[in-house]
Order: structure tokens, then C-alpha cells, then sequence
């Protein structure tokens, strides 16, 4: 559904179901739309709030688990967007093929060093990684009797960067090679002469990270329910830096702990050793919980690789509107994967 659709009319229909709603709404503004959902910012006096909008058919999987955990962390005082219930204690709304949540707007701001190109502060990689921990702290225990170890998801993991670079390589219905396409394209941009370079690496290291054995990942099989969708865009900070919540819990999912780490770590520290050794150190302090460093450095190639030739598809297929922001993200991810390569620490982990 498109934005011009979402009006009005349909929200004023939702809110009456919420008690702080009164009739009138003095503002609305629909926000970029995302993959599962669609948003609207509303306003009502000096206090606003986004309402989403999701396909019924198409919704995220665990949208019910999220607002069960995002009711439990608010119990817990944790900084995260209030979900608002409805009359009957509801969280969500049905109305036709879409159901409807509504979330206090969190005033703040966003810091994304990797657009910028500032240096990051210890400060911001002290505040993330000191949340992340408490979330996963609250979470284990909470959802502790649903939590096993799981070793097909710790495969999973390590193979899944060799679905996503076998996906691109796939055969067309003229038995052209998804790979090749590129090549063969008459008019090459910039970003396709150097995505033509740069694709065999994070294929390479796809197809590294898939014969790693899981002995060697053993602290994968630690599962917890995880947030899944850490970066700067879910992160709002004060003026001063200190973080004031982290929103968008929409794709939560039951996963290895450690990998969650890795892929924080990834966008807070990148390549920088000293940044990823605060983040860790943090991280513990905050959550009593264990970091295993060679788990940790593993789920960070994993998500390089993953999120590198996911963006190739999203890039090939025009999935994405905002090219130079996709590009930016890719060149942030090849830069960091040389940086591991030169690491010894990280080099060990691919000889297989």
C-alpha cells in the first residue's frame, strides 16, 4: 500500500480504541516506510507518537513475543519506546488486512559515525554496549525456560553467508548466472564496476565462514532471545550521549547471544581493536554475562558477509531508494572485512 493511503481517517479509527485519544489530532506526517510495516507520526498537543501499519498476512512472525517483551522491559525500566495499550489492554488493532500498534515517539537523536565519517566516542560505544547487555540480561532471564541450546541454529549462522552469495550466482530462467548480469550490462555505473570487484571476496569469505567447524563455534549454540536488528537508526541518543532508547523490536527472534554481540560490535566498532575491546569490556559489566572472543569475531564476519551481499541483492533488484546511504553501509563493510583479514586474531578463524 502506498503512503497516500494511509490518512487521517484510518488513524482517528485506530486511536479510538486508545484512552489518551480525545478526538482530534493536531499533526500527522507519514514516515519512510519500512519492510514489514508502514509508519504515521502523529501529534496531540505537546506528546506524539508513531503508529505502525502492518499487512495481517505479512506481519513479523514474533510481533506478539515483541510486544510481550517490549511490555516486560518497560516493567524493568528499560530505555525503550512505550507501547501504548488499548482500552482493553490490547497492543495491537485489527481493522480489514492490517493490525496497528502505537508507540510514544522518543525525542533524541541518532549518531551514525559510518555516514558521518566522525570519530565515535567511547562514550557512544560504552552506552550501546552497556544496553545491549542489560537487554540480553533481561531477556535470558525472562525467557530463560524457552531457551535451549541449538546447535542447527549455530550451523545456520555459518552457512547462511554462502546462501546469500549462492543466491546472487543463481541461474536465471535463460540460465544466466545472477553474477554475470553485471558484466554483461551495457551501461556499468560506478557502484556496479566496483561491486564487479568486490563481490569475489565476500564470496570467499562466505564460503570460509561455511567450513568453520562447529566445535570452533561452539558458543553459538547459546541462544537468547535477541533484539536482531541493531544499527544506528534503532539507537536514539541524548545531547549528551547517553542513550535514551532503543526502538524497533519488530524483528526479534530466538538466536545465538554471541552473534548478536558480534553484530553490534561490528556497527559500533568496526575494524578499530580498541573500540571492539571497550564494546566487549562493557558489555560483560553491565550483564554479567560471558563474551567468548573467537564466537564474537565469528558472528562479525558473518554479519559483514551477510549484510554486504544482502545489500548486492537489495542493490540489484532496486529494492532500495536510498543508493548512496546502501553504498556507504558497503564501503564501511568491505573497508572493516581488510581490516580483519589483516588481524591475526581474525585470519586463524578462516584457515579451514
Amino acid at each position: 500500500m502506498t503512503s497516500s493511503a494511509f490518512n487521517t481517517n484510518e488513524i482517528q479509527d485506530i486511536l479510538q480504541h486508545f484512552e489518551f485519544y480525545q478526538g482530534t489530532l493536531d499533526e500527522l506526517s507519514v514516515v519512510p516506510q519500512r519492510l514489514t510495516n508502514q509508519n504515521a507520526r502523529f501529534r496531540i498537543g505537546d506528546k506524539q507518537w508513531v503508529i505502525k501499519r502492518y499487512d495481517a498476512d505479512n506481519a513479523p512472525k514474533n510481533l506478539a513475543l515483541s510486544h510481550e517483551l517490549q511490555k516486560h522491559l518497560a516493567s524493568e525500566g528499560f530505555p525503550a519506546a512505550t507501547l501504548e495499550l488499548t482500552k482493553n489492554g490490547e497492543s495491537l488493532v485489527r481493522r480489514g488486512q492490517h493490525l496497528y500498534s502505537v508507540h510514544q515517539w522518543i525525542r533524541g537523536r541518532h549518531h551514525n559515525h559510518i555516514e558521518t565519517g566522525e570519530t565515535i566516542s567511547e562514550k557512544l560505544i560504552c552506552e550501546v554496549a552497556a544496553n545491549l547487555g542489560r537487554f540480553h540480561c533481561i531477556a535470558s532471564k525472562h525467557y530463560e525456560s524457552r531457551i535451549e541450546p541449538d546447535l542447527a541454529n549455530a550451523k545456520a549462522l555459518l552457512q547462511s553467508p554462502l546462501e546469500n552469495a549462492n543466491a546472487i550466482c543463481a541461474k536465471n530462467r535463460l540460465g544466466i548466472r545472477g553474477d554475470s548480469l553485471l558484466k554483461w550490462k551495457l551501461f556499468k555505473s560506478p557502484m556496479d564496476r566496483w561491486l564487479l570487484t568486490t563481490f569475489p571476496k565476500f564470496q570467499r569469505l562466505a564460503e570460509q565462514l561455511a567450513r568453520i567447524p562447529l566445535a570452533q563455534g561452539s558458543a553459538l549454540q547459546e541462544v537468547v532471545l535477541t533484539h536482531n536488528d541493531i544499527n544506528w537508526l534503532n539507537l536514539i541518543f541524548d545531547d549528551h550521549e547517553s542513550l535514551i532508547a532503543i526502538i524497533d523490536f519488530d524483528n526479534i527472534q530466538f538466536a545465538p547471544r554471541q552473534a548478536e554481540i558480534g553484530s553490534a560490535a561490528l556497527v559500533v566498532a568496526g575494524g578499530n581493536t580498541s573500540h571492539r575491546s571497550l564494546f566487549l569490556e562493557h558489555y560483560e559489566r553491565s550483564s554479567g554475562l560471558s563474551v567468548d572472543p573467537d564466537a564474537v569475531r565469528i558472528s562479525m564476519l558473518v554479519r559483514s558477509a551477510r549484510s554486504f551481499l544482502w545489500s548486492m541483492q537489495a542493490y540489484r533488484s532496486k529494492a532500495v531508494n536510498d543508493i548512496d546511504m546502501l553504498s556507504t553501509w558497503m564501503h564501511f563493510l568491505d573497508s572493516t572485512l581488510d581490516q580483519f583479514i589483516s588481524d591475526p586474531d581474525f585470519r586463524h578463524l578462516l584457515q579451514h
